[in-house]
């Protein structure tokens, strides 16, 4: 039996086991990402993405693990639900990643984790992923890949898209980013530690670390990096020098023409969050706005110098409700505290069971602070309750 063309639209093909599966270059236009081929004669179905690698579709469906959530320093990660209008507009699950960046000074970010069971990075063809930004960032959210050697995993390195790179977006508003992987906007850094200590890699043709950009397809193509895998691959906000970034909502990604089910995780990630503000000189006036329904933790507060008299420190629930509603007849102060009193420079107030709030409400946090000291103020929160 040769091969049959079922759907030259769709890309569909028909054949058996033994048949020389089509390629792009033999069928221009008619064979690409997406493409499948059932084996007749084995009930196999095979899958392509680049028009000439066929991988069965059982492994593909099961080539990319759930994702997790993860942060470092001032960013912040949690999984969300929001019923609110614009968040809730993208994305299947009604589930988004709340990924902030906060404060930047070069290890700021969050990110989702997307594990990859053994791709090769060739085979890696396309990716698109939208979300929105509360705050206009020099950054856009990135994609990074992170690949190992097949054969020596103390080998491995991580292949970055350039978050300045014109194209990403980095505006307000709702975003997505389609991959073009012969775009030179990446860099890499990778290591060895086959002998037990971090030494360079060898054997690449693509020089190390910015401002050496190549495109994905240069890695693909490259003699180190090209039989390598790809073990994951992350969507992050951050790592930027200077300045401040807020919240980037990730709604959706796919990779390879596979949607990635953005939800909470099995493994417990993305449940707490720990949103920190640092205020150096004037008023305190800040905001813990998660959008989701959640439950207030705690708050820690520390000064550099206590506090002048009668300027207290307030948390305050600010609704948000809309249509109309006077959202004043539901501001609920939950603390008051007078740091002067008792010469305190430091406070830990913890909240818990029952402090729990709708998308509707945040917590706006307040003092005076009239000798302009220095504060650093964290509050602890919850979205994620029981089995998902």
């Amino acid at each position: 039996m040769a091969l049959r063309q079922v759907a030259r639209t769709a890309g569909k093909w028909t054949g058996l086991s033994t048949d020389t599966k089509p390629t792009i270059a033999i069928y221009p236009g008619e064979v690409g990402n997406g493409s499948t081929l059932l084996e007749t004669d084995t009930g196999d179905l095979y899958f392509t993405a680049d028009g000439t690698n066929w991988v069965i579709k059982d492994w593909f469906d099961n080539v990319f693990g759930e994702p997790t959530l993860i942060s470092n320093n001032r960013g912040d990660a949690t999984w969300v639900r929001p019923g609110l209008s614009p968040y809730n507009q993208r994305g299947g699950t009604g589930w988004l990643a709340n990924l902030y960046g906060g404060v930047q000074s070069g290890v700021d970010w969050a990110g989702m984790y997307i594990p990859v069971d053994e791709m090769k990075l060739p085979v890696l063809s396309s990716a698109i992923w939208t979300y929105y930004l509360d705050t206009a960032q020099s950054y856009g959210v990135n994609i990074v890949i992170w690949v190992r050697d097949p054969n020596n995993h103390n080998r491995r390195a991580e292949i970055t898209q350039l978050g300045s790179i014109s194209g990403l977006a980095k505006g307000v508003g709702q975003n997505a980013h389609t991959l073009d992987i012969t775009t030179d906007q990446f860099f890499w850094y990778g290591e060895d530690w086959s002998t037990g200590a971090a030494v360079a890699l060898t054997g690449s043709g693509l020089t190390s670390g910015p401002p050496n950009y190549y495109g994905l397809d240069d890695f693909q193509a490259d003699a180190l990096f090209a039989g390598w895998e790809i073990y994951r691959i992350s969507i992050e906000n951050g790592w930027e020098s200077s300045g401040t970034f807020g919240n980037a909502w990730i709604a959706s990604v796919e990779i390879n023409g596979q949607t990635i089910p953005i939800k909470p995780d099995r493994c417990g990630s993305g449940r707490i969050g720990h949103r920190r503000f640092e205020i150096i000189a004037g008023a305190i006036s800040e905001t813990l706005s998660p959008k989701t329904p959640y439950r207030l933790l705690s708050l820690t507060a520390h000064v550099d110098n206590i506090p002048v008299t009668t300027e207290v420190l307030t948390l305050t629930v600010d609704d948000t409700l809309a249509g109309g509603t006077d959202a004043a007849h539901f501001a609920v102060l939950l603390m008051s505290e007078d740091m002067f009193a008792g010469s305190r420079t430091s406070l830990f107030v913890p909240f818990g069971e029952g402090y729990d709030f709708d998308q509707h409400q945040d917590i706006d946090i307040a003092q005076a602070n009239g000798d302009d000291d220095d504060w650093g103020i964290v509050i602890a929160y919850q979205t994620v309750f029981g089995d998902v």
